[in-house]
């Protein structure tokens, strides 16, 4: 069964200050759920949420199709974030395509 980090952490992430690291860290998890959700089930390793900074998601890609797809739903992802992370600042999503997979970069 999994958990929300705020039903585990509750009032200890704001006493230890750091709930904008635990804010980032769930929207890329609800990124990758949105964006899983977008893609048939065979496709969900062309796309994860990638950068996270001043605002502005980038989702990478291995594919084009995808990243365009995902262009085109932004809007759906953006949403999935908002509903369930009301506090995060998220101006914009941007795609991005990449060749090979890495690791998801947050930068302050």
């Amino acid at each position: 069964m999994i958990h929300s980090l705020k039903n585990l952490l509750g009032d200890a992430v704001g006493r230890a200050k750091i709930t904008r690291e635990v804010t980032t860290a769930r929207l890329f998890e609800v990124a990758n759920a949105a964006i899983h959700a977008l893609l048939p089930k065979e496709r969900h390793s062309d796309a994860w949420a990638g950068t996270y900074k001043d605002g502005v998601l980038t989702i990478h890609c291995s594919q084009a199709s995808a990243a365009d797809h995902l262009r085109k739903h932004a809007q759906d992802i953006s949403g999935a974030i908002k509903q369930s992370l009301p506090t995060a600042h998220l101006v914009r999503i941007v795609t991005h395509v990449v060749h090979g997979k890495s690791e998801a970069l947050v930068i302050p």
